[in-house]
């Protein structure tokens, strides 16, 4: 990691490289911007997962080790024809740089702010698409009695997910 200039509140971004092949690698660059002169990125929202369980990806053609749940999060979020500028904490931070941290988190609101739109990243699907396909009916077109299995769904989705248990989420998405 090259050092940020904390005078001009200087950050990284993050360019996630398009494919189409869901299983090839994740490749990522990244580059400095400040909140003045940045192009339009968007912000990941999501839950670390375990550190002790870690994989790589390729971070100016390096391997760089990340959880494997951010590593899901880009696989499903990674475009096939286009890359994705974004800023994600974990690969945008120098997490082995203890004064970076700190100032960087004091920027944290302003980087969300910033962003163009918040990808919030609650896990892979199991049964989220059961309780999303509920909500996305209009209401007067849903059946009168909520199923035990459209119940379960919501609440999976919506009490279960690590995600929203996190501090972060209110400086994150609202």
């Amino acid at each position: 990691y090259a050092p940020l200039d904390h005078n001009t509140h200087q950050f990284r971004l993050l360019r996630l490289l398009p494919s189409s092949a869901f299983n090839s690698d994740i490749r990522c660059e990244m580059f400095p911007s400040t909140m003045d002169e940045c192009p339009p990125y968007e912000a990941l929202s999501y839950v670390w997962g375990d550190p002790d369980i870690t994989v790589p990806v390729q971070l100016h053609g390096s391997g760089h080790k990340v959880t494997r749940n951010l590593e899901l999060a880009l696989r499903y979020i990674r475009l096939g024809d286009r890359e994705r500028v974004m800023w994600v904490d974990a690969l945008c931070i120098n997490q082995t740089d203890i004064s970076e941290k700190n100032h960087q988190v004091r920027q944290m609101r302003s980087i969300y702010l910033g962003a163009r739109q918040v990808v919030v990243w609650l896990g892979e699907e199991d049964d989220a698409k059961i309780a999303l396909d509920y909500f996305q009916t209009p209401y007067n077109k849903r059946n009168e009695a909520l199923s035990r299995t459209v119940f379960n769904a919501c609440q999976a989705l919506f009490l279960q997910r690590p995600w929203w248990s996190r501090t972060w989420i209110l400086q994150e998405v609202l």
